[in-house]
């Protein structure tokens, strides 16, 4: 999933990321890592992200991914931060 710009709706984006984990060597189809970077904050390049978080999920014989596992997380966090800023919608 590609990074959008910010619009004047949204405050935050971000984007996902799965892979395949390594042991003893060798890559085990029954674990994988999920990750999902994002920024948030003030629409316009001029003012840039307010903040950047970047949120890995993982474990031991579970499949996870970023958009189901991950996001989640990000997205709490993030709607957290943006109502603590007093950030709103600007347009």
């Amino acid at each position: 999933m590609p990074v959008l710009p910010f619009t004047p709706e949204k405050l935050s984006q971000g984007t996902t990321g799965n892979s395949q984990t390594i042991e003893n060597g060798h890559y085990v189809d029954n674990q994988t890592v999920g990750t999902y970077l994002g920024f948030g904050g003030e629409s316009g390049a001029a003012s840039g992200p307010k903040y950047v978080i970047m949120v890995q999920v993982s474990g031991k014989n579970m499949n996870l991914q970023g958009g189901r596992d991950a996001m989640p997380i990000f997205t709490d966090i993030s709607n957290w931060l943006l109502s603590y800023m007093k950030l709103q919608p600007k347009g």
